[in-house]
C-alpha cells in the first residue's frame, strides 16, 4: 500500500519517480508515510528524474520494521539483506530481542522437523493447520536438514551467551556472524 501512496504522493508534486526509487524511499523510511512525505517535500528541489541512487546518498534513516522481515531474510539466505536488516533492527531494538525471534523462529523449525504431520504441528505451535504461516513453517521445517538445524541452534545458543557475558563491543560483529552463518543453514 505505502508504494501505491508513495507514487500518487510524488505525482502530486510533480516529481518523477522511477519504482526503484519509491523502493528505497520504502527501504529508507519504512511504512512511515509522515516521513516519507516530508522526504518527498525535500525531493521536490532535485532538478531532473529522483533515482535510487540520489534517495540513498540523500537519506540515511533506518526504519523501525517487523523482526519477522529479518527471518525472511535468512530463509531466502540473502547474505547482504540480512545484515541490512540486522542493522535496520537494532537501531531501534535490542540484541536480545533479535536473538529470541531468531529462537523463536528455529524453535517452529525443529518442531517442524521433529512432527510427524502437520496436525500435529500446527497443535504443538497451538496454530490452524490450514492457515498459511502454520504451512510455510512447516515446509521450512522440513526442508532443512538437522545438521544444520543442530548448528543453527548451538548458534543461537553461543550467540545468546556471548550477548549477556561479553562487552557491548562485541554484539555486532557476533550478530553479524550469526546472521552470515543462518543464511547458509537456512537454505541447506
Amino acid at each position: 500500500d505505502v508504494a501505491g501512496w508513495v507514487r500518487n504522493a510524488a505525482r502530486g508534486r510533480g516529481l518523477r519517480l522511477g519504482s526503484d526509487a519509491a523502493q528505497a524511499l520504502i527501504q529508507r523510511f519504512g511504512s512511515d508515510v509522515g516521513a516519507i512525505d516530508q522526504a518527498l517535500d525535500q525531493l521536490s528541489t532535485v532538478d531532473g528524474p529522483v533515482t535510487d541512487q540520489v534517495i540513498l546518498d540523500r537519506f540515511r534513516n533506518r526504519p523501525d520494521q517487523p523482526l519477522w522481515k529479518l527471518t525472511e531474510a535468512l530463509a531466502k539466505g540473502v547474505v547482504d539483506d540480512a545484515i541490512r536488516r540486522l542493522h535496520d533492527l537494532l537501531t531501534h531494538g535490542h540484541p536480545l530481542v533479535i536473538v529470541a525471534a531468531i529462537e523463536n523462529d528455529l524453535r517452529k523449525r525443529a518442531l517442524a522437523a521433529a512432527a510427524p504431520d502437520m496436525a500435529t504441528f500446527a497443535e504443538w505451535i497451538r496454530a490452524k493447520p490450514g492457515a498459511y504461516p502454520t504451512r510455510k513453517a512447516w515446509q521450512a521445517g522440513r526442508a532443512m536438514s538437522r545438521e544444520d538445524l543442530n548448528r543453527a541452534v548451538d548458534a543461537v545458543r553461543r550467540t545468546d551467551a556471548t550477548l549477556k557475558s561479553m562487552p557491548e563491543e562485541t554484539h555486532l560483529p557476533t550478530l553479524e556472524r550469526l546472521v552470515a552463518a543462518l543464511c547458509y543453514w537456512y537454505r541447506g
